[in-house]
């Protein structure tokens, strides 16, 4: 089975010339100073391209900056949100945590990335997964929008990350706005 999404892809306008020119994305990778939530891949913003623009100007504080729509059809997804896939994330994390020996097991840069240098796990322990099993295309999060949430309120605005670790599911890549 297949699912389709629409992606929304934020980036300079130095590399979105490169995107245009070659008509693909560059796949980023994972190391000490780099923060990729779900690990190596392409990252989206379903469905606003609001949150993508957002993380231009706002987060990346990129002085132009241009956004990519894109349709990728994905076969198996491994959503960070679903039961059954979080007990499996979680049990990763556990190996991890209790032995580094598992590590040794992967004939990656993965084992010679310090563990407490990383502000975050959850990259790291999605590339372990992948690497464990190839078939997941894409990896999904849904997380509490920053801009949007108000100091005590318990219902929150979400936003929803994709990121595409196999690229041959990125069917269409197209610019829809860039900065003035």
């Amino acid at each position: 089975m297949t699912e389709s999404y629409t992606g929304y892809h934020g980036t300079s306008c130095e590399n979105g010339a490169l995107i245009s020119k070659y008509n693909s994305y560059h796949y980023s990778t994972m190391n000490e100073k780099c923060r990729l939530y779900l690990g190596d891949g392409v990252y989206f913003f379903l469905d606003h391209k609001e949150h993508a623009i957002s993380w231009c100007a706002e987060f990346r504080e990129y002085e132009s900056w241009m956004i990519f729509k894109s349709s990728i059809e994905a076969g198996l997804c491994f959503d960070l949100n679903d039961r059954s896939t979080r007990l499996l994330f979680d049990e990763i994390y556990e190996k991890i945590k209790e032995r580094k020996s598992f590590l040794e097991n992967f004939d990656t840069n993965l084992s010679k990335i310090k563990l407490d240098d990383l502000e975050y796990l959850d990259g790291f322990i999605c590339n372990v997964l992948y690497l464990l099993d190839k078939s997941y295309d894409v990896f999904l999060v849904r997380i509490p929008d920053k801009h949007t949430t108000k100091k005590r309120l318990f219902s929150r605005a979400i936003v929803t990350i994709l990121c595409v670790k196999n690229q041959e599911c990125i069917m269409t890549i197209e610019e829809v706005q860039r900065s003035a």
